[in-house]
């Protein structure tokens, strides 16, 4: 009885294992019943490991922060979604993690400053959007 008992426990016991959900990867890539993007995502570069972009869907599209990465996993662009449109201020970022643009978005349009930097950090030039388009002086 004994050897019958070791014998079915040997059995299941890889199936047991590979019945393991990775609790990393079972969070994020989802779609919901009706097949739309749901809950948090990352994008890949191309042949790597490495994120190239990530961020949340609702009902298939975005919304929330957004994040995109060089190559070699550096922050290049931040910014959010609403209902899959640009929305509020997007930061985008130099090879060195310095701002560079910061732009302002309302329904996915520019709309506000559009902030230019240099690379030490000072302020360059200031352009401000209504819907889209730019404000002359």
């Amino acid at each position: 009885m004994k050897s019958k008992l070791f014998l079915v426990c040997i059995i299941l016991f890889p199936v047991l294992l590979m019945a393991q959900e990775n609790s990393s990867s079972s969070k994020i890539n989802k779609t919901d019943r009706k097949g739309r993007k749901t809950g948090w995502w990352q994008y890949y570069h191309a042949n790597s490991t490495t994120v190239a972009t990530e961020g949340t869907y609702i009902k298939g599209m975005r919304d929330g922060e957004w994040k995109e990465y060089t190559k070699d996993g550096k922050l290049q662009q931040v910014g959010f979604f609403k209902e899959d449109k640009f929305s509020g201020t997007w930061k985008y970022f130099d090879a060195n993690g310095k701002v560079v643009n910061e732009r302002s978005y309302k329904d996915g349009k520019l709309d506000g400053e559009n902030r230019s930097y240099s690379p030490d950090g000072n302020l360059l030039k200031v352009t401000v959007f209504k819907g889209g388009n730019e404000v002359k002086k």
